[in-house]
Order: structure tokens, then sequence, then C-alpha cells
């Protein structure tokens, strides 16, 4: 929920009165969410799913039809998961059994709704990771650190990283 939440923040008069100096963003929903779309169709799942994610987590559903929200603050990198279906993820349970998504996606966000325009993103990668503890995973984590010291999720040698 931190890119929602960050996007909210950039909609403010004054973004928050945070001087931003880019941002790393972990599967972000930039596309709108298919799964938030599918839920919100049901009412029972609507309330459910509103009740505990809030409103902004409705709002997911209608982005995908709307398509707009600020764009992050610069440079911004992208970290998509693509591990479709993890004991760890109940959501991709869930998503797997409905065939919620086409193509890769991390079980609860798909690969192609985390993308951004080239001119809005200085890097973006995929790693085996499902969506709901991704900021826990080692890698995701070097990649960040990777990110925020040099701009790219690249790895020189000696860094640290293992991209």
């Amino acid at each position: 929920m931190g890119g929602v939440i960050l996007r909210q923040i950039q909609e403010l008069p004054d973004r928050g009165g945070i001087m931003w100096c880019g941002c790393c963003l972990l599967a972000p929903p930039n596309k709108g969410s298919r799964l938030a779309s599918t839920l919100c169709q049901n009412e029972y799942a609507k309330y459910i799913f509103g009740t505990l994610f809030g409103e902004s987590a409705l709002e997911l559903g209608d982005l995908l039809q709307a398509g707009s929200w600020p764009e992050p603050p610069q440079p911004c990198g992208i970290i998509a998961g693509n591990k479709s279906l993890a004991l760890s993820n109940p959501t991709s349970w869930l998503t797997f059994a409905l065939r919620t998504f086409e193509g890769a996606s991390d079980g609860t966000v798909s690969v192609t709704e985390t993308q951004l325009p080239v001119s809005c993103v200085a890097d973006s990668v995929e790693v085996s990771v499902a969506h709901t503890f991704m900021m826990y995973d080692e890698k995701v984590q070097r990649l960040v650190v990777n990110f925020i010291r040099q701009g790219s999720f690249s790895c020189s040698l000696g860094d640290g990283c293992e991209g």
C-alpha cells in the first residue's frame, strides 16, 4: 500500500511538504488492480475488501479503467514480483484458482500492472517473489539499497549486491 499512499501524497497541493529525492516502488499497482476490479464487482467481496484495506484499495479497480495517477517522484525504480502462487500469499491462491491474471504476477499484482511509461522510470526489475512479503526478501532489499545508492538496480562488483 506504500505506492498508493505515496501517490495520494503526490496529489496534495504541497506534495505533503516532502522534498522527494525519488522512490523505489515494490509491486505497485501503477495501472490499477485487476484483482481490486474483480473483487469490487461483487458487493459482499467489495465490502470485505474495503473494510480490510480501506477506500484507497477500492479505488485501485477504478484506476484500471481511468489509467490516471500522478507520476511518482523521480528517479523512480520499480520492483515487480513474478511468483504467482505462494503459500505465504493467500491472495495468490484466489487469483491462481480464478486465473485472474494473464502473464506473470506476484499473486496480487500483475507485472504489467506495475509498469509505467519509460519516461517515468529510471529502472525496473522482476524478481521471483510473491507480493505479501516481498519487502522481507533479501534480494529485494539489496536491490532497493542499490537503487537508492546508484539510481539503478544493476550491481557493480564489490557493492554487496547480488542482483
